[in-house]
């Protein structure tokens, strides 16, 4: 593979040896040059070359300028005169899909390429490395501890008002699970919110905030007063679930802070996540996540309903509640079992927030195409657990473990 933004996250090293080009003028390109010019300080004009364009005269034209806050923009040939004599990194700033018939039709004699998005989480993992510049990591920690109180508060606050307004449909669900493209499929013919906690966890990142907390218990009271409720919630195979879930920090805007749990070694990181995952609850965070959330709020014990696993969802009738649990895996053959418990007998699958068109596409597919599961994982999820075995045949499970067995 030509791009190795896996390697990029294990040893940033390389950003402060090699000189850098952009390859990309448009927004991405501007964004990685703003990161590195924070990142690097008063000798970011030392270590950025520019940009390329590949047709750079059309650029200019088009643009009525040379250059990018001082950053000249090269043509493909200029940039292979430069690369005869000196070995650059260059950052590919375009979408994923692009990015390898970019490095193929135009590109070049070069043995680091990355995506923007790479250089991004890499920089992020390592905010601590004494090389980044002092006054951008305190105000990148300082401005991600700001954003994530503001943005939980908009959140949580937006989804329970529009609960008790308009009474819509509620894609309630652990996160990773396909929940985003099931809620713009509802939300395309009736109102839908879409949310992933409805109760305070010890384990939820806004748990201190005490405005937070109480405003969880006011709306537990509301929801309860509700004429009738229909939930739609999803399970997926734990294993995938938890990989994706670790790449979701790599989001522009809503990137954690890792603080003193830096792990630049994504096999270690994925290993790490799931053990943490599996012990969250008798059989794991997926499966706990129904007790702390649906069952704490809803009084709706899933567990306790029958799931017809060969087809992949169950419609649970309780009280003033209807509830359509399904698999992930296999939406695509319920995609009128939706429509139906939801009044729209016509619903057509809306697909979105999919890991392999992500901007870290490529640190994703490379991830689960390597990782190494070791075999305690396996037996914790596939065999004996009873969370997994009600929503998943023996045979599916076996495919599961074929999937992750090296």
């Amino acid at each position: 593979m030509l791009v190795k933004d896996i390697e990029l996250l294990k040893d940033i090293s390389i950003i402060f040896e090699k000189g850098i080009i952009i390859y990309g003028a448009g927004v991405y390109g501007r964004k990685a040059l703003d990161l590195l010019c924070n990142v690097f300080a008063n000798e970011a004009r030392e270590r950025i070359r520019g940009f390329c364009e590949s047709d750079s005269n059309a650029w200019k034209q088009r643009m009525g300028i040379d250059s990018i806050k001082g950053f000249k923009v090269f043509s493909v040939e200029e940039v292979k005169e430069y690369l005869q004599n000196e070995d650059y990194m260059i950052i590919v700033a375009a979408k994923p899909e692009n990015v390898n018939a970019i490095i193929n039709e135009n590109l070049l004699s070069c043995s680091y390429f990355y995506t923007h998005a790479a250089l991004q989480w890499a920089i992020e993992l390592n905010i601590y490395d004494k090389r980044i510049d002092e006054n951008y990591r305190q105000n990148f920690i300082r401005g991600k501890h700001i954003y994530q109180k503001k943005f939980w508060q908009r959140y949580l606050w937006g989804r329970m008002d529009e609960i008790l307004r308009y009474n819509p449909v509620i894609v309630c669900t652990p996160g990773k699970v396909g929940s985003l493209s099931v809620f713009h499929s509802i939300k395309q013919y009736c109102p839908a919110i879409h949310i992933h906690e409805v109760c305070e966890t010890d384990d939820l990142r806004i748990a201190d905030l005490a405005e937070n907390r109480s405003m969880f218990q006011y709306y537990k009271a509301a929801l309860k007063k509700i004429e009738k409720i229909k939930i739609v919630t999803l399970v997926r195979d734990p294993i995938a679930r938890q990989i994706s879930k670790y790449f979701q920090p790599l989001r522009v805007e809503e990137a954690y802070i890792y603080e003193n749990d830096i792990i630049n070694d994504t096999d270690e990181g994925i290993r790490n996540a799931l053990y943490k995952g599996m012990k969250d609850g008798i059989y794991g965070e997926e499966f706990e996540w129904f007790n702390k959330q649906i069952k704490r709020v809803f009084d709706l014990d899933i567990f306790d309903y029958d799931f017809d696993r060969e087809k992949g969802y169950a419609i649970i009738k309780e009280r003033n509640i209807e509830c359509l649990v399904l698999t992930m895996e296999m939406l695509n053959q319920n995609i009128n079992v939706i429509g139906e418990f939801v009044g729209v007998p016509n619903l057509e699958m809306v697909r979105t927030n999919i890991g392999n068109e992500k901007a870290y596409a490529y640190i994703y597919r490379e991830a689960k195409a390597n990782v190494d599961i070791p075999q305690d994982i396996l037996e914790f999820y596939y065999h004996d657990n009873i969370a997994m075995n009600h929503f998943y045949s023996r045979e599916q499970k076996e495919v599961f473990v074929k999937t992750w067995m090296k």
